[in-house]
């Protein structure tokens, strides 16, 4: 066997009564022998393009029933769907599921000497290899064609467990069906995927990589190998350009950076009988790393940029790729670093372990007694600071901060959008995106608005880089700062910037944004609250206003409100609630209405305040609690240079506090300030 070590493999039989890996063991052969009653079989026609597979109604991917090839029922409503495109992407699940059956029904060949396993796996192959020359390559897409898929990407996925299903079997084939199947599928495919190359840095090319590795080491041909690893482009030219200084991919996502992880993991796991040692990468080592640090309470992901909603570290971090404790079994048996055995504890303390790379990559747990210390932390070159409560990560209430470069493709129009939980609940987060295929995605997932950012006249901001104006993490003066700008060079933004401030304590943070643009303009602060609105205070309704704008249509009962000068807004959480003090917003529009979460059959309340100016400071103080508001009152003294507060009186509990955003902040006469808080904004006059 080429693409396996054999000890590994003897490793895992001797794991099979293992009491800390048996659950492993036992879940692949019931997995196997569930498949072995099943009748799928590969198709006949190319599999169509997956992002197509959801209900455009909801963006929630449609159920997949291997039975039912014509019909593809969608899990919100029952609506029934038929005919293309979802018929042909029903067949991207039939690829994937047959594709990795074969490796699984394989490794049961290897560790139990299972015939129907064996006899099961080498029918799929023999099948596939039988239809892949007959297979048309798929012209619709400008580049990345594929064959038994619609694009290379899903070529290549499929094409890694069927090179790693025939070397674990390829012993027991007689010499034609190793020839058919070296000469009709493996190689035959590796070509197709080497002709639609990309080119450039990009996840799809990881993938591409890890398939020609993999086939190039399976039939010993040393120049697929070579192209895969050491070429431009190839594994360590991926490494050192597509993975930023702090470890994440280039691209923005959480679902991106796991998808490009999946590749690179493969690659080096099909490697490892070259004696390359792969693995001791340090940008691979540091993929690993970068998501801990931005785990939210609940452990989920940001879902900045092109990413899927669910991502998590405690289940799946995207589609199409194992669940993220097998990219930590893979971690700790690499690396042996607590903190992924930690992550491990915390999926385990919720399920039984039985990721299936436990068997051959994993190692025993330690006894860490739970513990997982998560911090603020800022990634610099991605452009991402989360600001965190020095409560136990489940408790945890924290506001991340995104500011930093566009992220190509997958990149959002969504420059200093923050993301906000409280006592572990989502209040605030960035949507993501759902399926590609979904009218939504382009319409409101993928616009300004559906993020918690500015607009500047309704329209969504072209891509940009933002940059790190100042950052306080040791909490020296009783609370920590993350403070960013970006300047739009592009239309409809050109000459506009925009600068947000994030002065963050453990039961309220200051919110202050800076927008300035080179005539007057409407300007839209935006915030959506996934929670239930119980009260306000300072509005008086105006009646229904229509919008307009990019994503303003998907605004549901959109209401003006009259604002007095002093605003607040209170919602209730499962326990606790949030709130919102806007201290001078006298001569803003105030906005209420429903938006789409995700799914977008769930909708949220979307708070809007608007202004007509050439420059102004949104100022807001966000607060939670579990059993009482921590924030009483808020009240603006002094003015600035501009014509805004100098600063804010703050009741909080029995203290009042003094929060100075200039220079020089009056205390009203009268007033006994118990703690003074000072971070002078010097905004540009």
């Amino acid at each position: 066997m080429n693409l396996v070590p054999g000890w590994r493999l003897e490793r895992a039989k001797e794991r099979r009564t293992n009491p800390a890996f048996r659950f492993a063991y036992r879940q692949l052969e019931s997995a196997a022998r569930a498949f072995l009653g099943e009748k799928m079989r590969p198709q006949d026609r190319p599999a169509g393009y997956y992002h197509n597979y959801f209900c455009p109604d909801h963006a929630v991917e449609l159920e997949f029933d291997a039975e039912s090839p014509n019909e593809h029922r969608c899990p919100r409503d029952g609506r029934v769907f038929s005919g293309e495109p979802y018929d042909s992407a029903w067949r991207w699940f039939v690829n994937n599921r047959l594709s990795g059956m074969a490796y699984r029904l394989a490794l049961m060949w290897q560790l139990d000497a299972n015939a129907a396993c064996l006899s099961r796996c080498r029918e799929i192959l023999l099948a596939y290899a039988e239809r892949y020359p007959g297979y048309p390559i798929e012209r619709e897409l400008p580049y990345g064609w594929g064959k038994v898929a619609n694009h290379s990407l899903d070529e290549a996925v499929w094409l890694i467990p069927i090179a790693r299903a025939y070397d674990l079997v390829r012993e027991t084939l007689n010499a034609p069906e190793r020839t058919l199947i070296e000469s009709n599928l493996l190689a035959l495919a590796a070509e197709h995927i080497q002709s639609q190359k990309f080119h450039r840095i990009h996840n799809i090319e990881c993938w591409h990589n890890a398939a020609m590795a993999a086939v190039g080491i399976c039939l010993d041909d040393a120049g697929f190998q070579k192209m895969a690893l050491k070429d431009r482009f190839g594994f360590h030219h991926q490494l050192r350009e597509g993975v930023l200084d702090d470890g994440m991919w280039w691209e923005g996502s959480s679902s991106y950076h796991f998808y490009t992880l999946a590749a690179l993991i493969a690659h080096v796991q099909v490697s490892e009988n070259t004696r390359a040692r792969l693995h001791d990468e340090g940008r691979l080592k540091a993929m690993f790393r970068a998501p801990v640090s931005l785990a939210f309470p609940d452990f989920r992901l940001p879902a900045t940029n092109d990413c899927w909603y669910f991502s998590s570290l405690l289940s799946d971090v995207c589609h199409g790729v194992p669940p993220a404790d097998a990219f930590y079994e893979v971690a700790y048996g690499w690396y042996n670093e607590p903190i992924y055995a930690g992550i491990l504890e915390r999926n385990y303390a919720k399920k039984p372990r039985t990721a299936v790379e436990s068997l051959l990559y994993g190692e025993e747990l330690p006894d860490s007694g739970g513990e997982f210390d998560a911090g603020s932390a800022v990634l610099k070159p991605s452009g991402v600071a989360i600001l965190r409560s020095r409560d136990p990560i489940e408790a945890q209430s924290c506001v991340l901060l995104k500011y930093g470069p566009h992220g190509g493709g997958h990149g959002h129009p969504d420059k200093l959008s923050i993301s906000y939980y409280a006592h572990g609940f989502p209040v605030a987060t960035d949507l993501g995106t759902p399926g590609y295929g979904v009218d939504l995605n382009e319409t409101w997932y993928r616009q300004t608005l559906s993020h918690n950012t500015v607009t500047v006249n309704g329209r969504s901001q072209p891509p940009a880089e933002g940059r790190l104006v100042n950052l306080d993490l040791h909490r020296a003066d009783g609370f920590e700062v993350v403070d960013a700008s970006v300047s739009c060079a592009k239309a409809p933004y050109a000459g506009v910037t925009m600068r947000r401030v994030i002065l963050w304590t453990d039961c309220c943070f200051w919110d202050v944004f800076y927008v300035t643009a080179p005539q007057e303009c409407q300007m839209d602060w935006v915030c959506r609250f996934n929670a239930d609105r119980r009260r306000h205070t300072g509005l008086s309704r105006r009646g229904s206003i229509a919008l307009s704008g990019d994503g303003y249509a998907h605004v549901r009962n959109p209401v003006e409100f009259v604002p007095a000068e002093k605003v607040s807004l209170e919602w209730g959480l499962s326990q606790g609630g949030v709130g919102v003090f806007l201290p001078e917003d006298g001569s803003t529009e105030i906005i209420l209405g429903e938006a789409p979460l995700q799914p977008a059959s769930e909708t949220g309340d979307l708070l809007i305040r608007r202004r007509f100016a050439h420059e102004t400071t949104f100022v807001a103080l966000l607060h939670h609690w579990d059993t009482a508001p921590a924030v009483s009152r808020v009240e603006a003294v002094g003015r600035d240079g501009r014509g805004g507060a100098a600063g804010f009186l703050v009741q909080a509990g029995d203290e009042t506090h003094l929060w100075a955003l200039s220079e020089a902040v009056p205390v009203p006469a009268g007033v006994e300030v118990d703690r003074i808080f000072s971070y002078p904004l010097q905004l540009p006059r």
